[in-house]
C-alpha cells in the first residue's frame, strides 16, 4: 500500500496525488494540500517502511523528511505510523500554521 502511488489518496487524504518511482533513490512528485514538491526516496522496505526527503524551492527554504511505517501485530492486525520532520526557513516562520495543517492532514 505504501508504494501503490495511484491509490495513496484512498487511504491518505492529506496526499492529493503522487506519481513516480518508489525505488530507493527514485523521485516521487507529490501534491499535498495545494502544494507540489518532489521527494527522493531514501528508504524502502516492502510491506514495512517508505521514507522520502522532499523540499520546496531550495533545501534551506523548506524541507521535509517523511516516514511511513507499518508494524505487524498479532492476529493479522498492523499499526500504521507516519512522522514528518520539517527544517528550513519557511517551516520555522510558519511553524504554528504548518503544525496545525500537518496534524489535521495526518489525523484525516
Amino acid at each position: 500500500m505504501l508504494t501503490d502511488l495511484p491509490r495513496v489518496r484512498l487511504w491518505n487524504p492529506f496526499i492529493r496525488a503522487a506519481r513516480g518511482s518508489t525505488l530507493k533513490g527514485g523521485t516521487v512528485r507529490v501534491l499535498v494540500e495545494g502544494m507540489h514538491f518532489a521527494a527522493r526516496i531514501t528508504e524502502r522496505e516492502d510491506e514495512r517502511e517508505l521514507r522520502w526527503d522532499g523540499h520546496v524551492g531550495a533545501d534551506w527554504l523548506a524541507r521535509g523528511d517523511h516516514v511511513f511505517t507499518i508494524t505487524r501485530l498479532a492476529d493479522g492486525w498492523v499499526r500504521f505510523h507516519q512522522v514528518e520532520t520539517f527544517t528550513g526557513v519557511l517551516p520555522w516562520l510558519l511553524r504554528r500554521v504548518l503544525a496545525r495543517q500537518a496534524r489535521r492532514g495526518f489525523e484525516a
